[in-house]
């Protein structure tokens, strides 16, 4: 055995002659005092062990190939100037290969495809690669090369598999998902969806269930914008710089003016598509980069707040507009007696001439009775401004404005048969009423002969009336002559219509 070359300190050797193992000191081959270690099994005793007693390294080999090295760091040559490298007494299991790479595989008979192994290649990048569910496979571990190194992480091979992020909780011992990253469908072309909170898969490329805080600061000096802002408040005379658009593309920047004027900024484009360089007094401005410009994606920026002010003397009022020239503005009184109304939206509206128009549907009600509220409203053709200028209410019309207004009613009536000789001669009168009061012309053209085909008739009232808000409009009738019953000759052939005037 002595007469073997290349053999390395620490080597162990066994001599199938005699069953024995022997272990080369550096100069022969050399039996241990205690050699009973044989290779079919041995019976354990307390104390026993596989290694060495003293400062060398132990060596288990393959096709006398160095695969497993046990000792001290500086024993197995390893130390390093390093960072956790240093430690010379580091005692170290040393995984080897005689290519300069290693790997470490472990049994998994219930994985198809990717048995778990850590390994090192070529280039020096070390990993960790194992099975998922059978016949998915997980992969992460250094990776790149000359001097541009990275860290992967890799799951497969679908396309729809998540990473998970997830922490146990001692009281209910259960895992508590945080965050999710995976592809959006098991799809060659899968995009990337991440869930924060989600417990599933993401709705949107990133998707938060929950609260969400970005940068936000309030400069005392000129500012320069970075990836570490997001909002900034300006409070005071500063100048703010956006970076170059192409560097930042996609990025989102907040401004926010509290002061009463503009401040400048860097160029960008407007909602118009032109240059900028301020942004408005007392205005919120957002802006992204495309790539090659910063675009305003707000509706507000530029603005200017405009503050009105009055001559206590003329009363006229001005402002000052975006060029800086002095404007006189014209306003609109929301006085009730003017004709030009003032919307809730500020702007200003003729209310004139504007109406409605009913017709009856009811041919019951006997209008040859005195003090009788004429059943007129029964159908609406129009009625203009929904409910804010006119409102029925049974046979009544609420005015809901104060104004003049113009009404007329034409009322088409028909003499029923009563069996004897109460239908001849009869006599509707009508007239308009407000709030229960008789006003102005009285119709009095309803008389019925009730012989020669005589059974229907018509009375006519007009008139223009100034009437006061919420006052109430009904067309009374009155019986002047016999006590026939006299009806609405039919549907839709009796009709009332109202118009604002003033």
């Amino acid at each position: 055995m002595n007469t073997i070359v290349g053999s390395i300190e620490g080597s162990l050797l066994y001599n199938k002659d005699n069953k024995k193992v022997y272990l080369f000191n550096g100069t022969n081959w050399v039996q241990n005092n205690n050699d009973n270690w044989l290779l079919n099994g041995n019976v354990g005793a307390y104390g026993s062990f596989l290694g060495t007693t003293d400062d060398v390294a132990m060596d288990i080999r393959s096709n006398n190939t160095s695969i497993l090295q046990f000792g001290r760091r500086q024993t197995l040559g390893l130390v390093q100037s390093y960072p956790d490298y240093t430690d010379p007494g580091q005692y170290i299991t040393y995984v080897r290969d005689n290519n300069g790479i290693s790997a470490l595989q472990f049994q998994a008979d219930a994985a198809s495809f990717y048995k778990p192994m850590f390994f090192t290649n070529a280039i020096g990048n070390f990993r960790l690669k194992g099975s998922a569910a059978g016949t998915d496979f997980f992969e992460m571990g250094s990776a790149g090369t000359s001097n541009n190194g990275e860290f992967e992480f890799i799951i497969g091979d679908d396309g729809a598999e998540p990473f998970t992020f997830k922490r146990y909780d001692y009281r209910d011992q259960l895992l508590k998902e945080l965050m999710r990253i995976q592809g959006s469908s098991d799809a060659q072309d899968a995009k990337p969806r991440v869930g924060i909170g989600t417990s599933a898969l993401a709705n949107s490329t990133l998707q938060v269930n929950g609260s969400l805080a970005t940068a936000i600061v309030a400069p005392s000096s000129n500012l320069t914008l970075d990836e570490s802002h997001h909002t900034v408040i300006i409070n005071s005379n500063i100048t703010i710089t956006l970076p170059a658009a192409n560097s930042a593309n996609g990025r989102i920047y907040v401004l926010k003016n509290t002061t009463n004027t503009a401040k400048t900024i860097s160029a960008y484009l407007d909602h118009t598509g032109n240059n900028a360089t301020q942004i408005g007094s007392q205005t919120t401005l957002w802006l992204q980069s495309n790539g090659s410009s910063w675009n305003a994606i707000s509706s507000v920026g530029q603005e200017v707040v405009t503050n009105l002010s009055q001559n206590t003397t003329s009363g006229n009022i001005s402002y000052v507009n975006e060029s800086n020239t002095t404007q006189t503005a014209r306003v609109v009184s929301a006085n009730a007696n003017n004709i030009i109304k003032v919307g809730t939206d500020g702007g200003a509206y003729l209310k004139i001439n504007m109406g409605g128009r009913w017709t009856n549907s009811d041919t019951s009600t006997d209008l040859n009775v005195d003090n009788t509220n004429a059943p007129i409203f029964g159908n609406e053709n129009y009625k203009d401004d929904g409910n804010n200028l006119y409102q029925v209410s049974g046979n009544t019309l609420i005015v809901k404005e104060a104004g003049r207004y113009d009404i007329r009613a034409n009322l088409s009536l028909l003499g029923v048969n009563s069996g004897g000789s109460a239908e001849q001669r009869t006599n509707v009168n009508a007239r308009i009423s407000v709030n229960g009061t008789p006003v102005g012309a009285l119709g009095a053209s309803g008389y019925i002969r009730w012989a020669g085909n005589h059974e229907q008739s018509s009375v006519h009232v007009s008139e223009i009336l100034n009437l006061n808000a919420n006052d109430v409009i009904t067309i009374r009738t009155y019986r002047e002559a016999n006590s026939g019953v006299v009806n609405f000759s039919g549907a839709n052939e009796s009709s009332i219509m109202i118009n604002k005037l003033k």
